[in-house]
């Protein structure tokens, strides 16, 4: 059988990979420095190896992705010298800087063996990204927003979030609870557990702010609490979104996240920040001390001020019934005088009228008896007659009275609902109530008709409102 002209030559597979493999090696023959982010760690804690998943992103969308290698010396030196100079552990979520060769293998693929790290160019993305959303608030006026909410004098009813099992939580309840026991102070709050660091932490708290804020009537603030860390596991702290709610927040905000230096945006944003969970409790539980103390005082104050006005309150009223005594005394000696005077005036002069006025009632006696006799005569004539006018009177006003009645009561019984419905009228009803206006109803809906005799059941098909009037 004849060869064809133009066969084909096949490469193989492997021919093609060691091709790949000689190419990289040429064009990239040293270990490069390359950001890229942090998709997943993948620490195997058996073998002590890493196999990160990195990539590059713009917002959402993913530009390029690769896998990478870190052998355990390697990843044991690396993590140390990120932890010691961020002070967090390197995990997943982070943008950074690392220094690694590029290798291709036959069976395994493309993949960057990562030889160092760059914790600097870390913790500057961090620094960045605080000073972005610093400069929305500050564009967005909200600095201040939050903390121009006036806190509460006693701040005793406070929504905290915080990681339940966390020990700034438990610093935070601490304090409280031996303020409680110790000085009596009437605490209430209550836990909105959540995480504070990683990928999800800034959705998580501000779902918690948002469960907040539909209480927020049973709260006097809100506390944020967690303990110490570096930097970089602050991040969430920064993140513009979360800064923003703890702004535009209807309650005044506290923090207490274990940070000493470089403060994060919430932080500087919020109604109150305090260095720890423990340092901002003592805050709230040291207002109520002050509170006390001011109370005490000023009952102090007040009884010294009460005894002072009742020392010279009781000076003057002695003084005052002295002062009366004298007084009385010497009215009641020219009182006694003038009225023994006034008595022999008054008694020679009753005497006398008594006497006058003796006659003058016995002429008025005689007059009086005479006049009552014709008045009573007058009298029984005139209330004959005002009796036989009012009988007439009366009878015309009941006749008058009984025809106005008569005729009422036959309008009222033509007005009577089963008169009504005799003259071809219908009560409709839905559920019982009257129906006055069509768009009480609904098409489908099942009316009541009463008529003179019997009911009617109706289901609506089409409502026409063309003839309705005002």
């Amino acid at each position: 059988m004849p060869e064809p002209l133009n066969p084909i030559r096949p490469y193989t597979l492997s021919q093609v990979a060691r091709s790949i493999q000689r190419t990289l090696n040429e064009a990239a023959p040293q270990a490069l420095w390359i950001k890229a982010e942090i998709v997943k760690l993948n620490y195997q804690r058996q073998s002590g190896r890493c196999f990160p998943e990195l990539a590059e992103k713009i917002g959402n969308q993913t530009k390029a992705q690769m896998s990478g290698v870190i052998w355990e010396n390697e990843y044991r030196k690396i993590s140390l010298k990120f932890e010691q100079q961020t002070n967090t552990r390197l995990d997943a979520g982070m943008l950074v800087v690392f220094k690694a060769r590029i290798n291709y293998d036959p069976i395994y693929g493309l993949s960057l063996y990562i030889e160092d790290i760059d914790p600097s160019f870390t913790l500057g993305e961090l620094e960045l990204e605080k000073r972005k959303a610093l400069e929305k608030l500050r564009n967005e006026h909200l600095i201040d927003r939050n903390r121009g909410l006036a806190l509460p004098l006693l701040v005793q009813r406070i929504a905290v979030i915080s990681v339940e099992s966390g020990q700034g939580f438990a610093d935070f309840t601490t304090v409280l609870e031996e303020a409680k026991s110790r000085y009596g102070f009437a605490f209430e709050y209550k836990l909105y557990p959540t995480l504070l660091q990683g990928d999800a932490a800034v959705n998580k708290i501000r779902h918690a702010l948002e469960r907040i804020s539909k209480e927020r009537m049973n709260f006097d603030a809100v506390a944020i609490v967690r303990g110490g860390g570096g930097d970089l596991s602050l991040t969430s702290f920064n993140a513009y979104e979360l800064a923003r709610d703890v702004a535009l927040f209807p309650l005044p905000v506290l923090t207490g996240i274990g940070h000493a230096t470089n403060l994060t945006v919430v932080e500087q944003i919020a109604n109150r920040n305090m260095i720890t969970p423990t340092a901002l409790a003592t805050f709230v539980v040291e207002r109520f001390i002050q509170f006390q103390d001011q109370i005490r005082d000023l009952q102090q104050r007040l009884t010294a001020h009460s005894v002072d006005i009742l020392t010279d309150e009781r000076s003057a009223l002695n003084e005052l019934g002295d002062r009366m005594q004298r007084s009385t005394s010497m009215r009641m000696n020219t009182s006694k005088a003038d009225l023994e005077h006034f008595s022999g005036r008054l008694l020679r002069s009753t005497t006398g009228r008594i006497h006058l006025s003796e006659k003058n009632l016995q002429h008025s006696t005689v007059l009086l008896n005479a006049g009552v006799r014709d008045l009573i005569r007058q009298e029984a004539e005139q209330n004959r007659y005002l009796l036989h006018y009012l009988n007439r009177v009366v009878q015309h006003k009941q006749s008058t009275e009984k025809l106005t009645l008569d005729h009422m009561s036959q309008r009222l019984r033509d007005l009577s609902p089963a008169q009504i419905l005799r003259r071809g009228f219908s009560i409709t009803r839905l559920n019982g109530r009257s129906i006055r206006n069509s768009q009480d109803v609904q098409p489908g809906e099942l009316i009541e008709s009463t008529l003179f005799k019997g009911k009617l059941l109706s289901t609506i098909t089409r409502i026409d409102q063309n003839n309705e009037k005002d």
